[in-house]
């Protein structure tokens, strides 16, 4: 688990065979089924989330691929612009947390969280 200022990031070892890695330096790495949860502290509801992977690619996509095929956040969409994923919340939802189940390993640097109280 990491925290932040408004938003927490949860990450479990889930159906992978190997545990989430964070003691890389410049990024954090998900394996396969493993499971990410990024949840908005207290009552604020989640309208955006920009998360910047690194290059590379596992299993015939980029990382940034794998993460945006990973959202299982019904009421949410994926995009991807180069190394960049952005999930964008639909505008009738009312999320506090989005959650991923790897389809692949994946690696990422940043996560920025938007929200409305």
């Amino acid at each position: 688990t990491w925290t932040a200022t408004n938003f927490v990031v949860t990450g479990k070892k889930a159906g992978s065979t190997s545990d989430i890695r964070t003691d890389d330096s410049n990024h954090f790495r998900l394996y396969k089924n493993s499971t990410l949860e990024i949840t908005a502290n207290g009552d604020k509801k989640i309208t955006k989330i920009v998360i910047t992977c690194q290059s590379g690619s596992n299993s015939g996509k980029t990382y940034a691929e794998n993460l945006a095929g990973s959202l299982t956040t019904a009421g949410a969409t994926a995009s991807v612009d180069g190394t960049v994923v952005t999930i964008e919340v639909n505008s009738d939802a009312t999320l506090n947390s989005v959650e991923f189940t790897a389809i692949a390993q994946t690696r990422f640097v940043s996560i920025e969280v938007y929200y409305v109280d």
